[in-house]
């Protein structure tokens, strides 16, 4: 897990959650947009994504494993005491709304 944090006084925190076969760093351009724009940013590799799972065929986790990634996530999101918003794309939507379904946690949006 990576935390980015904006150099001015933070509005919000955003969690973001990839999809399937990717890595945080095809998101480095949104990660800075929102930086730039007053958020900070908390994201990381899905388990068997990213450097972990470069060298794996097949994505063999199951959804509770990366449901608790995304307790996790949202965990260190939430210790800033800001409103927190959550981006999912593909596998990663899926999950959030999974875990919000779940789980009572303050997400914005």
């Amino acid at each position: 897990m990576w935390k980015w944090e904006t150099e001015e006084h933070a509005k919000a925190v955003v969690v973001i959650i990839h999809s399937a076969f990717e890595h945080h760093r095809w998101y480095d351009w949104l990660i800075e947009k929102l930086r730039v724009e007053g958020y900070h940013v908390v994201m990381g590799d899905l388990p068997g994504h990213g450097e972990e799972g470069k060298y794996s065929r097949i994505h063999d986790e199951t959804v509770n494993e990366y449901i608790k990634y995304i307790k996790n996530l949202m965990e260190s999101a939430l210790s800033y005491e800001l409103p927190v918003y959550m981006i999912g794309h593909g596998l990663g939507g899926t999950l959030a709304v999974h875990y919000l379904k779940k789980n009572k946690v303050a997400c914005a949006g």
